[in-house]
């Protein structure tokens, strides 16, 4: 599972969980959980004892639980203090990154399983990659021509 972006504003415990699952890579998705609901609440977990794989280079605003129910995850380069100032615009979940996300641009070390981020733009744009789904500084895709087609409506 890789290049997500995932805000959630309505009470909720886990954005990615990984259930008697083995051999996965949850690597460079960003998740922010605006409303946590109270107790149990995880941006990312994996869950029971045949649960093993890597949560890698993610950014999420809350813990990673790898362990839980005995499961066998481990931990790479992930960023659990996002902040929301980090993002072109939180309340549209647009997670793009802006230049204040300083703590995530160019963290994170070259995965082969991700060579693109959320927009398919290469990786690395820096020096080397970012945490999270978004490569900072890549260019938008901006279209070189334009189709119009009529738009043709039937009434009931």
């Amino acid at each position: 599972m890789r290049n997500n972006m995932i805000v959630a504003n309505q009470p909720h415990d886990v954005a990615i969980e990984m259930v008697h699952a083995s051999g996965w890579l949850v690597a460079h998705n960003t998740v922010l959980l605006l409303d946590p609901a109270p107790g149990l609440t995880w941006g990312m977990e994996a869950r029971f004892s045949d649960s093993q794989g890597t949560f890698a280079y993610n950014l999420t605003n809350l813990d990673i639980w790898h362990d839980r129910d005995g499961a066998q995850g481990t931990l790479n380069g992930n960023n659990t203090n996002a902040q929301s100032n980090w993002f072109v615009n939180v309340a549209t979940g647009d997670l793009h990154l802006v230049a204040a996300a300083t703590a995530v641009i160019d963290h994170a070390a070259p995965l082969p399983q991700v060579s693109d981020d959320f927009d398919g733009h290469g990786r690395p744009v820096g020096a080397v990659p970012d945490i999270g789904a978004d490569e900072y500084g890549s260019v938008p895709f901006e279209p070189t021509a334009w189709i119009y087609l009529p738009l043709i409506s039937k009434g009931p």
